[in-house]
């Protein structure tokens, strides 16, 4: 079992074969040490050298996620079975059939999701166009193997044609004529980034939760500091990220007086702002984005299981 802390300044303890959470002088928590698989601390905590040495002795994995957006989790004390796992998925990395197959789904994932946004809007001309083109690139994974390559090859298309439909949906004043960034150039696109940026985010956790090395290959090759299956798995939450955005526009919790340009052509959302976008996040967007997010996982775990079952009998778990 996942056992999390997420209480800031906690100091986590030992009492006899228990590990307990205490904050301002009172017990928050106890945890049998048996019964945890894996402590995840996601908040700014005190944690007693007896306490790592008794999760060490039980197996039990300590993972450290103080940082915020897309900084690396720390594990400290990788769980049982989590060897393995990374084993399998060096071995998915390096087979393409494979990944192309986990990738085909994956993108059957942010398809759908695609089209269900556009299904809830208007039926205008752009959005039958839009609608049209995601049903033609889902048709086209169904065609067989093919290869990344190719796959990216519809994905970019997809989206291209999903964000000329998504734009017009967007009072022309707001000035969104398509997604731009590094730097956003207009509100909207902030607003995207943002999102995708916060969902990346979690996209980290979700897998270092699950045991899951969040940089290795899958729809994404290896990129430096770019954790390239979060990127996969955060592919799957995109239109949860793009109707959010449009809900803060259409609804008039954003508008262009909350925006300012830089002489630079960046276009930078602000502070009062910013306070507000960050609570719909976390009270509307951050647990359906997770549900998306989780799926994904599910899906990439459901392509390494094969291969874990090989690294285990090969090495043992």
């Amino acid at each position: 079992m996942i056992h999390v802390v997420d209480i800031e300044q906690a100091l986590i303890e030992t009492d006899g074969a228990r590990i307990v959470v205490e904050s301002s002088g009172a017990r928050r928590a106890t945890l049998p040490v048996g019964r945890m698989s894996r402590l995840l601390v996601n908040s700014q905590c005190r944690i007693s050298a007896a306490a790592i040495s008794l999760m060490a002795a039980h197996g039990v994995g300590l993972l450290c996620m103080a940082g915020r957006f897309g900084r690396q989790p720390v594990h400290l004390l990788p769980a049982s079975g989590d060897a393995t796992l990374r084993l399998a998925q060096a071995r998915l990395a390096d087979n393409f059939k494979s990944r192309a197959a986990y990738a085909t789904g994956l993108l059957h994932l942010k398809l759908i999701g695609c089209e269900v946004l556009l299904n809830n809007q208007p039926p205008t001309l752009e959005m039958r166009r839009g609608l049209a083109a995601l049903s033609s690139a889902r048709s086209k994974l169904l065609c067989g193997s093919m290869h990344l390559s190719n796959l990216r090859g519809i994905e970019g298309a997809a989206a291209a044609a999903y964000f000329e439909a998504f734009q017009t949906l967007f009072r022309t004043s707001i000035g969104f004529t398509g997604r731009n960034r590094r730097p956003p150039r207009d509100p909207v696109n902030v607003v995207l980034s943002l999102g995708y940026t916060l969902a990346y985010d979690e996209a980290i956790r979700a897998l270092a939760s699950a045991g899951l090395d969040a940089f290795m290959p899958g729809f994404h090759d290896l990129a430096g500091t770019r954790a390239a299956l979060a990127c996969d798995v955060t592919e799957a939450a995109r239109a949860e990220v793009d109707g959010w955005a449009l809900t803060l526009f259409s609804k008039g919790h954003l508008g262009s007086a909350d925006f300012r340009m830089e002489t630079t052509g960046a276009c930078l959302l602000a502070k009062p702002a910013r306070r507000m976008v960050y609570g719909q996040w976390a009270e509307k967007l951050q647990p359906l984005v997770r549900q998306h997010l989780d799926c994904a996982v599910a899906h990439y775990l459901h392509h390494l299981s094969p291969f874990r079952t090989a690294a285990i009998e090969t090495h043992g778990s």
